[in-house]
């Protein structure tokens, strides 16, 4: 299982009735937080004692781990949006070097936009991955879900085509594609399953 779906688990059990089941929940929740912001205040240390190549590392990995912080679910409404506007900002300062302009870095802030809901920002950036050489099938599910919650729906249906005839076996985004692809009838105004299904590719770009 993967550490998304484990979480929401453990988040769940936090209501369940058993008092032991919603300690030991809330003690590995709590581990869990505890861990990603140990790291973050060991990056924050290293960006401020480091320099060039080796404070540009620092950077990503502080942006990562602010991103893991919302993306995993660990921090909730107004929490989650500084730790995303963090993540942000660190990958807009390392963006600056010309060098750092590779396809990871790019995409990971493209799927920082597209939290942030700020769409237009999110198509930008995840074409310039491509532009820089990331494959295009990595980015053609957060590019439909840009263009769903952009209300171009045409365009979504034709970026999920794109990528069912491309991929090559079933993958995490296959339930997105059944539904939208595998029965016409369903309007944009139907019940619909998130197009970031879990588990997403992690920032690693995998």
């Amino acid at each position: 299982m993967n550490k998304r779906d484990a979480i929401e688990i453990l988040q769940n059990a936090l209501s369940d009735r058993v008092d032991d089941v919603r300690l030991l929940a809330y003690s590995m929740l709590d581990g869990m937080e505890k861990e990603i912001s140990k790291k973050i205040v060991s990056c924050l240390e290293g960006v401020r004692k480091s320099t060039g190549e080796k404070q540009d590392a620092y950077k990503r990995s502080l942006a990562q781990n602010y991103w893991e912080m919302s993306y995993l679910g660990l921090a909730k409404g107004g929490v989650r949006r500084h730790f995303l506007l963090s993540a942000k900002k660190v990958l807009e300062e390392l963006l600056e070097d010309i060098e750092q302009q590779n396809p990871d870095n790019l995409k990971i802030k493209g799927r920082i936009h597209l939290a942030l809901e700020e769409y237009d920002d999110a198509i930008g950036t995840l074409y310039q991955a491509v532009a820089t050489g990331l494959p295009r099938s990595q980015v053609l599910p957060y590019l439909a879900e840009a263009a769903f919650y952009s209300g171009e729906y045409d365009h979504m249906m034709h970026l999920l085509n794109e990528y069912n005839t491309n991929k090559i076996k079933p993958d995490m985004f296959t339930p997105v594609l059944h539904y939208w692809l595998g029965n016409s009838k369903n309007s944009p105004s139907d019940e619909i399953p998130q197009l970031s299904i879990n588990p997403i590719q992690e920032m690693s770009g995998e």
